[in-house]
């Protein structure tokens, strides 16, 4: 979904919705609606972002970036 989608694009509205093939306001309206549910503050960064980000990654959730030579 968007959040996945988003995060795999380093937390860019705009990569990630056109991705999604959305508007990147939609894209951070989304996010924004799970911040809620998830207890983090995700779009201002910091340590709650980095958080939901490991938990995608332990869970397989999501691919580790590529590393640029």
């Amino acid at each position: 979904g968007t959040l996945r989608a988003w995060i795999a694009a380093g937390g860019n509205a705009e990569r990630a919705a056109h991705r999604l093939g959305v508007h990147a306001q939609t894209v951070r309206e989304h996010v924004r609606g799970v911040e809620p549910v998830l207890e983090r503050r995700l779009l201002t960064g910091g340590s709650d972002l980095y958080e939901v980000v490991l938990a995608h990654l332990a869970t397989g959730d999501l691919e580790p970036p590529a590393l640029e030579a």
